[in-house]
């Protein structure tokens, strides 16, 4: 995870890793911003970035005041996984 400008905001980020079959050996490796964890009045908020970088409230996800509890709605919900 990366901390944002933000002091109580937290980017979940992954390094995605892709092949391509014409160059024997080569890994691409970027790394993709995917949801934001916020602070805010001690619950933590759920936001996605658009493509413009800037960062939304996920309203299907209720804020929570356990932090992990969060991060399993992040890895378990379809909005941000296909």
């Amino acid at each position: 995870m990366n901390k944002d400008g933000n002091n109580n905001a937290i980017n979940k980020v992954f390094k995605l890793q892709g092949y391509r079959p014409s160059v024997v050996r080569c890994i691409i490796v970027e790394k993709a911003q995917i949801a934001q964890l916020r602070l805010e009045e001690s619950y933590w908020k759920v936001y996605w970035k658009d493509s413009k970088d800037k960062w939304h409230f996920v309203e299907d996800i209720e804020p929570v005041k356990d932090f992990e509890k969060q991060l399993m709605k992040i890895d378990n919900n379809d909005i941000f996984w296909v």
